[in-house]
């Protein structure tokens, strides 16, 4: 049971900050949400363009929630651990490393249901585990450089958003690659800048191990439900897709 927490990535309630559970927890549903609506349309019950308009900037709010919350609990921990800087960073590598690991999986497990040039090359969990990785170091930085570079990375981001490639080794960085789509996408530039305002975010907020005054919001039934499916947001985020398919596929050979 140790190892599957650590492979999922799941923490007990116990000395966590329930404000940014709950805020991975907002994410997670919103997200659970945008893939049920992406499956309607996938499945014809609705006639909605989830990849573009409203919709397309829908994902990419969540996507940049969830990076936000990575920055900001690695510089809470941060924060409270300044005698000890180093001790975040061996933990922080593996639960970086395991992500990295899912997000492998899920772009092996695309490659075989759709083939090479739709498989998921950079997608939400790669970038997740780019971004926790990454903040372990860049954490140390002054907060108001962090600040600093959030534009910077956007300007980036915005600059190869319009440039593309014949080789694959850039798609990382946001340089797409010629005659491929892209699903799930979400390069370093510009989306480690959510992760960079967290980490400004965390530095500001819980300096020195301090913490805001967030009154008894806490003791909600809601806030705390939250708070639960964000401590469990990457077992959700791996099982809710196949489920919600899995469901849809029934109902369509039930119906005929």
């Amino acid at each position: 049971m140790k190892y599957l927490k650590l492979l999922l990535n799941i923490h007990s309630s116990r000395n966590r900050y329930w404000e940014i559970d709950a805020l991975r927890g907002v994410a997670i549903i919103l997200m659970v949400f945008y893939h049920f609506s992406w499956d309607l349309m996938y499945f014809k019950y609705i006639e909605i363009d989830v990849l573009n308009g409203f919709w397309y900037w829908f994902a990419r709010f969540i996507a940049s929630l969830f990076i936000f919350t990575a920055g900001l609990g690695i510089a809470v921990a941060y924060e409270k651990n300044r005698e000890s800087q180093n001790s975040i960073v061996k933990p922080g590598l593996i639960r970086g490393a395991i992500i990295l690991g899912w997000a492998l999986i899920i772009s092996v497990v695309s490659w075989l249901q759709f083939g090479s040039n739709y498989m998921i090359i950079f997608g939400i969990l790669h970038l997740l585990g780019f971004s926790i990785i990454v903040s372990l170091f860049t954490v140390r930085l002054n907060r108001f450089v962090l600040l600093a570079l959030i534009p910077l990375f956007i300007y980036i981001g915005y600059r190869f958003f319009h440039m593309a490639s014949h080789d694959l080794y850039l798609v990382w960085a946001g340089i797409q690659q010629y005659g491929r789509a892209m699903p799930d996408y979400y390069p370093v530039f510009p989306y480690y800048a959510p992760a960079l305002a967290g980490l400004f975010a965390g530095k500001s907020l819980y300096a020195r191990g301090g913490r805001p005054s967030l009154g008894e919001f806490g003791h909600l039934p809601v806030i705390s439900w939250l708070a639960t499916a964000g401590r469990l947001s990457l077992l959700i985020y791996l099982v809710h897709q196949p489920i919600l398919m899995a469901i849809f596929s029934i109902i369509q050979i039930i119906k005929g």
